[in-house]
């Protein structure tokens, strides 16, 4: 099992994630992100997946904050 599938897609992690905060938009949050992740390492390219990761802050907060899934993040 990779690191991704670790994931519970609960969406707690959203509450917590300041990029998802600010934009509300669901591509700027962490279950977002892992979304475009798993695109782009299947071979998928866009500015708007690119875009997603890059505004990760890499706070952690949807790692420290959130229990279910305890997905490392880094």
């Amino acid at each position: 099992m990779n690191e991704a599938d670790r994931c519970a897609k609960c969406g707690f992690c959203e509450a917590v994630c300041p990029t998802y905060n600010a934009a509300r938009a669901r591509h700027y949050g962490p279950r977002g992100r892992l979304h475009m992740a798993k695109y782009i390492f299947g071979g998928g390219r866009s500015k708007r997946a690119i875009e997603s990761i890059a505004t990760c802050l890499r706070c952690k907060a949807c790692e420290l904050d959130v229990l279910p899934g305890a997905v490392d993040r880094y």
